[in-house]
């Protein structure tokens, strides 16, 4: 298994890149942004946060974005280890498509805080050969604290892509 180290976060696992039909610069398949969560009661321990989905369709291609705030955190799918962040790591986003399989998944989350008020927020957008994408959003569902949503700007969500185009005027700036 490679590890590799982006910016003090440690990437985990032979295909785990940053892909660049997944980069933060491309605009986002999600509407909504998903909401900061945190478990119940206890939170000075180790935390784990899991949620089970089922994939009835092919899968083309997987995107999953992770932050974490004020702690440590590992993602695990199915049993695995995608993703791994120290803490005030910047937001992550990773093509997870190996880790997927047709039927039941899950994905675990498991957090050590620090001092501050932790939180992690995730999105997985799963793209399929044919119809609409399933996306799966940290939100009340995972059996958790909901801490408010994530401001769509700091997710991407609506974002423009990234284009270069022959024909624009790149040169504008100095004419402001």
């Amino acid at each position: 298994m490679k590890n590799v180290l982006v910016f003090g976060c440690l990437v985990l696992g032979a295909c785990a890149q940053i892909s660049p039909a997944v980069a933060a610069d491309q605009p986002s398949a999600l509407s909504t942004p998903p909401q900061w969560i945190w478990t119940k009661g206890d939170a000075a321990k180790e935390n784990s946060l899991a949620r089970k989905f089922t994939l009835e369709r092919s899968i083309q291609i997987a995107e999953l974005r992770f932050a974490a705030d004020f702690c440590q955190a590992t993602v695990l799918i199915n049993g695995a280890r995608a993703l791994s962040v120290a803490p005030y790591c910047q937001t992550q986003t990773l093509d997870v498509t190996n880790w997927l399989r047709l039927g039941e998944n899950e994905i675990v989350i498991q957090a050590i805080p620090v001092s501050g008020p932790s939180a992690v927020a995730l999105s997985l957008v799963v793209t399929h050969h044919t119809g609409a994408p399933t996306v799966l959003l940290s939100d009340e569902k995972w059996n958790v604290a909901d801490l408010g949503p994530v401001l769509p700007e700091f997710w991407g969500v609506g974002r423009r892509g990234i284009e270069l185009s022959p024909f624009e005027n790149y040169e504008q700036w100095q004419q402001a």
